[in-house]
């Protein structure tokens, strides 16, 4: 029986920040990027991303020689096919599914998602889901972006209706590992990504004077970034944990 899911992020809303967008390919030194580059197979092969709309992680791999697949709710998932294959991207099959529904068979080398099982209270359901999807040997990546610590206090405070949306108790990869390696997986990597830095939701609205106090923050945010270089649940604007099916 699939357990009961609370999604705190509707889908009218994701499919309203989709409306028009436009595709990129995520920067490498982005710090998901970073993470998601360091531990992938050497090898490409087959990757399988759950929540993959906009596909700026896939476009990445698509970019390393990967064959592309993916599930999403959006019923915008084949424009992001179509955007893949325009690139000369590898792709094989995209569905328009959630992960609880969806009951496909296939295994592959790599699965991975991003940014999305911090929207779900019973997120540790939603990992293990991931899991018969990995193959023997292959590798499972997870990561989200970080709404605890000092980043917790900057996103209540400037970023609050995004904030709001995020299951923040999912935050902690320690309860990932537990799911994973009860799974039969072996945790090849886990903890916070990147130096400080901060970003808030470009739907995000303020007043006027909460307006100009983020306005006079992110002026300043370069020396902070010079400040904190280290890598830290407290600080770090994303975690990740990486795995290999055993």
């Amino acid at each position: 029986m699939t357990p009961q899911t609370t999604n705190l992020q509707a889908q009218d809303i994701w499919e309203m920040r989709y409306e028009n967008f436009q595709f990129f390919v995520e920067d490498k030194n982005q710090p998901v990027s970073k993470f998601m580059l360091a531990n992938i197979p050497a090898q490409p092969g087959t990757c399988f991303e759950i929540g993959c709309f906009p596909g700026r992680y896939m476009a990445l791999l698509g970019q390393a020689g990967w064959e592309l697949n993916g599930i999403d709710l959006t019923p915008n998932l084949p424009l992001l096919q179509k955007w893949l294959e325009e690139n000369g991207w590898k792709t094989g099959a995209f569905t328009i599914a959630g992960i609880e529904d969806y009951k496909d068979s296939r295994q592959y080398d790599l699965v991975y998602s991003s940014g999305f099982i911090e929207h779900f209270t019973n997120f540790r359901d939603i990992i293990a889901m991931h899991t018969p999807f990995v193959k023997k040997g292959g590798k499972l990546i997870i990561t989200v972006p970080n709404f605890t610590g000092v980043q917790g206090m900057l996103h209540r405070f400037f970023d609050i209706n995004n904030y709001r949306l995020h299951y923040i108790k999912s935050m902690n990869t320690k309860p990932w590992r537990k799911v994973l390696e009860a799974k039969g997986f072996r945790i090849d990597a886990e903890g916070p990504l990147g130096s400080f830095d901060f970003w808030v939701d470009a739907n995000q609205t303020h007043g006027p004077f909460k307006s100009r106090l983020q306005h006079q923050f992110m002026r300043r945010l370069h020396y902070l970034k010079r400040l904190v270089r280290f890598k830290s649940t407290w600080t770090s604007p994303y975690l990740g944990i990486a795995a290999t099916k055993m």
